[in-house]
């Protein structure tokens, strides 16, 4: 039989080839793919176990646990605190001239107005006092980032209101009515923790509680005190010793400021979550906007791993400032987070290189916190033991077990030591070691900066003025400046850009 030729075309080589190479491309797709939806596994189970994991411990994580059940307005501290921010006429300059003795005698009928004119205001901060729940009906919504905290400037207003009018009773010998206000200060600032969780309300309410221990400290040296027999002024009505031993212990109070804190700090937390969701859900309000259409499939792992990482770091700080001490803190605080090394690592750590999250700044402004009420309710007690002994104690062990029942420790020891005394100094203070540690008898930088050296309270009021601020002609501030607490030190010199920031919100 004849041969039957054949039909079958010889594949040129150049096409072999060509079949070789997009079988082994869809080989390397499909074994990408495969990658990704494990990584995308990965990702999704750790972060989910980590929410559960802090959920297990009772810890909001999510915007829903933060949620709160509303609070009927006779019942609710923040309900009076707006209605007083909304009658209140507040006036800078006045709270200024309630520091400066000064000018306090020469404006004493119009410190006298200014404080008459925001009575209703006063008795609304007052009334809030005896409110112990708080809602702000401030609804979270996602994206939590770009939410306005519209309560915390007129907050902060009106506790500079209330320490100009406690200033103004001191000043008149109503001390009974001075020690009143200084409860509302310290009120006042445990409403506005829970403005929002978040680290500025944290911060706001520092700063709120500082204006409260600065009154102390500026008028704790000749508080007005009834006694069996007290040697008071004419027409003056002293505090009680029971007035003064309420004050000393709600100084002492802390749980209530552990707390706050870790309420606000697992809202940052929650803050980071939300983000990281915000971007892959491609909300039109989030960080990549419309780049995160292309970024999402191929980075949501990433940045879910990154969320991860974030958490725990929030959680390590968290963990950190509930020490007993700042060195104990120091050594519990998580490492920095690294500097991305290029932009593709910047990409994929996008959380971290721009949500940091609460910082060692917010931690060592607690343990400042801590160390003011401290020091506070030891000048109260101090002034308490005077007024009964006609003297200061020699040493703080002799306000044990009548007037305190410990000496505060110093949250800035190491070998957690009690805070230093020095009675006979020529400018008699408490003081703290401060952040490096070391005893130094009481040393401060001229304008008592707490930093480089102790921490003093001056127990005669005392606290050395700083430099007057100047403009941008380099000419003296016309306007009398009131002495800082440590506290706003911190916040005016460490970080002037982000507290004029926060201040605003």
């Amino acid at each position: 039989m004849p041969e039957v030729a054949s039909t079958d075309t010889p594949i040129p080589p150049r096409f072999w080839w060509l079949r070789r190479l997009g079988a082994a491309a869809a080989v390397f797709v499909l074994s990408l793919a495969g990658v990704r939806v494990w990584w995308g596994h990965v990702a999704e189970s750790r972060l989910q176990a980590k929410i559960a994991e802090y959920r297990a411990a009772g810890q909001p994580v999510l915007i829903e646990d933060f949620a709160v059940e509303p609070v009927p307005d006779e019942e609710n501290g923040a309900y009076f605190l707006r209605q007083a921010a909304s009658l209140a006429q507040p006036k800078e300059e006045m709270t200024d001239i309630a520091y400066d003795a000064r000018l306090r005698a020469e404006h004493a009928n119009e410190l006298q107005q200014y404080v008459v004119a925001n009575a209703a205001a006063l008795k609304l901060i007052r009334e809030a006092r005896s409110k112990t729940r708080t809602d702000w009906n401030q609804k979270l919504t996602s994206p939590v980032i770009t939410m306005l905290l519209p309560n915390l400037s007129p907050q902060r207003m009106l506790a500079k209101l209330a320490r100009t009018a406690a200033l103004q009773q001191h000043a008149v010998g109503n001390d009974a009515e001075a020690v009143e206000m200084m409860h509302d200060i310290l009120d006042l600032a445990r409403h506005v923790d829970r403005t929002s969780p978040c680290l500025i309300s944290f911060l706001v309410a520092i700063a709120i509680d500082a204006l409260g221990t600065s009154t102390v400290e500026y008028m704790s040296h000749d508080l007005l005190i009834a006694t069996k027999n007290p040697a008071t002024r004419d027409a003056a009505q002293p505090a009680t010793r029971q007035q003064v031993e309420d004050l000393i212990r709600d100084l002492l109070e802390e749980q209530g400021l552990d707390d706050a804190w870790r309420h606000n700090l697992c809202g940052e937390r929650m803050g980071q979550v939300d983000t990281m969701l915000g971007v892959i859900r491609r909300s039109p309000t989030s960080l990549l906007g419309n780049a995160s259409l292309v970024a999402e499939p191929f980075l949501t792992p990433a940045w879910k791993l990154d969320t991860v990482i974030l958490m725990e770091r929030t959680t390590a700080t968290i963990e950190a400032g509930l020490a007993p001490s700042w060195p104990a803190a120091q050594a519990a605080l998580p490492n920095p987070h690294p500097s991305p090394r290029c932009s593709a690592d910047q990409i994929a750590h996008l959380f971290g290189s721009i949500l940091p999250g609460a910082d060692d700044g917010a931690v060592q402004l607690r343990f400042r916190l801590l160390n003011e009420r401290r020091m506070a309710a030891l000048a109260l007690a101090i002034r308490l033991y005077e007024v009964e002994h006609g003297h200061r104690p020699a040493a703080l062990s002799e306000l044990v077990p009548d007037y305190l029942p410990a000496v505060p420790r110093d949250p800035f020891d190491a070998d957690n030591g009690s805070i230093r005394y020095r009675p006979d100094a020529p400018s008699p203070l408490l003081y703290s070691v401060g952040l490096n540690g070391i005893d130094e008898n009481g040393a401060f930088s001229g304008s008592a900066d707490w930093r480089p050296k102790d921490i003093p309270f001056f127990l005669n009021g005392d606290r050395p003025r700083p430099v007057p601020r100047r403009d941008a002609t380099s000419q003296p501030s016309p306007r009398p400046t009131a002495p800082p607490t440590s506290t706003q030190a911190v916040v005016d010199d460490q970080q002037p850009e982000d507290a004029d920031r926060k201040q605003r919100e």
